[in-house]
């Protein structure tokens, strides 16, 4: 702890050794922590801290810590989060205000279904916050199910790897698919060995290959390549013009 008194300001510099982050968290008024509000958090962490009140309303305040072997777990994410990592800065800004409030976290790791996931991330304001993130993970689509997907398919097979970016709200002011929609996302898609069965009228693909980029709620067919099945029977009723 460092503490300095000047003419006009005063200055507090924290400095933690690494603690455990859940007890930590109850020592902290819960209106500093309302954007967390639901989530269950888990780890180790170190903060360094640097505080300056001076003669504007509020005190500048920025904040370095890191996370290590962190478990994050909500309501709103269809999966847990384990031995995630990361480091991270808080800063209020020059204004002082929510609109120039940031958090920035990077190198950011974790497990998700027993896949690695790595990302960048930023969030601007806490009251509702703008996500920005780059990340790329992948995964088996037979699996898809636990990552908060849903399909129609009577199987759904192959191997995922996935790029991508999103920049938009998080869920905190409105549902969370709502936010998705609403969001700017890109998604370079390569899925291997693809086999997919929609019903039992519908011809079987199998050993296929897709490359597909997402932009926005745009689909762009890079490559598609496959194997239908040797046989099949359709039955048509209607007209054709």
């Amino acid at each position: 702890l460092d503490f300095e008194r000047l003419d006009k300001a005063m200055i507090v510099k924290v400095n933690t050794s690494e603690f455990e982050l859940e007890p930590a968290l109850k020592l902290i008024p819960k209106n500093y922590l309302s954007a967390l509000e639901g989530y269950k958090l888990q780890g180790k962490s170190a903060v360094k801290l640097n505080y300056i009140r001076d003669q504007q309303k509020e005190a500048y305040i920025n904040v370095d810590f890191d996370l290590k072997k962190g478990y994050i777990k909500s309501k709103d994410l269809p999966f847990d989060m384990n031995e995630t990592s990361l480091k991270g800065s808080y800063s209020n800004g020059k204004q002082r205000t929510d609109a120039s409030t940031e958090i920035k976290l990077n190198n950011i790791q974790f497990t998700a279904n027993g896949e690695l996931v790595q990302a960048n991330a930023a969030i601007q304001g806490l009251e509702n916050p703008t996500l920005i993130t780059d990340f790329n993970t992948q995964m088996q689509l037979s699996e898809i199910e636990k990552w908060g997907y849903k399909h129609d398919f009577k199987s759904l097979i192959g191997d995922a790897q996935i790029k991508g970016t999103y920049k938009g709200k998080i869920g905190l002011k409105n549902k969370v698919t709502y936010d998705f929609v609403m969001s700017e996302k890109t998604a370079d898609l390569t899925i291997d060995n693809l086999s997919l069965h929609s019903d039992e009228q519908s011809p079987q693909l199998s050993n296929a290959k897709l490359s597909l980029k997402l932009i926005d709620d745009n689909v762009n067919i890079s490559a598609f390549n496959g194997t239908l099945a040797k046989e099949n029977k359709i039955k048509f009723v209607g007209g054709i013009e």
